[in-house]
């Protein structure tokens, strides 16, 4: 079970029901190419099923176009003050964002022009963890607890109102559980030749 995002259909689906979950709310001329413009974003509104999720995974394919320019600190994708997400700083390194406590990771640099499979992978509670994976391998861990603040959409491009993503966004999932180091070796692989 997963929410994807369908570009046929121009929704993020349910794919274990099938079923819409929202319509995409977005301003793009294409999704999901990302001008590193803030009021460019492709998102889906708040609901209760978003809402509910806090143990979860979040995976995305990303390929950057710059990593200095507009910002310098570039948002993939996630749902912020809930659930987080993976970005940038203007440096290139690679962190997930913790909702309660902010930047995990740096270990990792990020170039133009490279596909790069990106997963945080996070098991709520106390003290709760974090994998953050790139490429299939685990590449930083730290803590993770899930945020309260459930009024924000699930956000493609940026972070709400800043960190625009000047690049590109390929298969955008969140799962509402937390995926094992196989299970992410295997989307990896899966995906690989496509983005090659």
């Amino acid at each position: 079970e997963h929410l994807s995002f369908d570009s046929n259909t121009n929704h993020w689906e349910n794919v274990s029901s099938g079923s819409a979950t929202g319509a995409l709310m977005s301003n793009l001329a294409a999704w999901p190419v990302f001008p590193g413009d803030v009021s460019k974003m492709a998102a889906v509104d708040t609901n209760s099923e978003l809402q509910s999720i806090t143990s979860c995974t979040i995976e995305c394919w990303v390929n950057l176009n710059a990593i200095n320019v507009p910002a310098g600190n570039h948002c993939f994708f996630g749902k912020w003050a809930q659930l987080g997400g993976p970005y940038i700083f203007g440096n290139g390194k690679l962190y997930y964002y913790n909702p309660t406590s902010g930047a995990v990771g740096g270990s990792q640099t990020l170039a133009v022009n490279t596909w790069y499979h990106v997963v945080v992978s996070a098991t709520n509670g106390a003290p709760g963890s974090a994998v953050l994976y790139l490429n299939g391998a685990a590449v930083d861990t730290g803590a993770w607890t899930a945020g309260t603040t459930l009024i924000w959409p699930l956000i493609a491009g940026q972070f709400p109102g800043f960190w625009p993503l000047n690049g590109s966004l390929d298969t955008a999932r969140l799962y509402p559980y937390a995926m094992s180091h196989d299970e992410v070796l295997r989307n990896y692989r899966g995906g690989l030749a496509r983005h090659q």
